[in-house]
């Protein structure tokens, strides 16, 4: 079956989450897990198990990516990358003109 719309994680799910992966946020990782399976490209995902496919989602998280843990952290996450790009633009453009 597709992921039920009103499917919520157990406690089982959260506690697997603070247990296997400490640095992350389950409520943040939830909402990236609900919109992957419900409007992105997991929508037609069928499983039987969806706490195991949480459970997945956990152990898989990639934690390279900085994490972003509330919808402030994100426009300050945000002005560091386009800082970092009009860096490395000014970067490029310095060593063009200076050669």
């Amino acid at each position: 079956m597709r992921l039920p719309a009103d499917w919520m994680l157990s406690v089982d799910d959260l506690e697997f989450c603070r247990q296997k992966r400490p640095d992350l946020n389950p409520q943040v990782l939830f909402k990236k897990f609900l919109s992957y399976y419900t409007v992105g490209k997991g929508k037609d995902t069928v499983r039987d198990d969806w706490s195991l496919t949480w459970r997945e989602w956990v152990i898989r998280e990639d934690t390279s990516i900085p994490a972003v843990k509330t919808e402030e952290s994100w426009g300050g996450f945000m002005s560091r990358v386009a800082n970092q790009k009009e860096e490395r633009v000014i970067d490029a453009e310095c060593t063009l003109l200076l050669g």
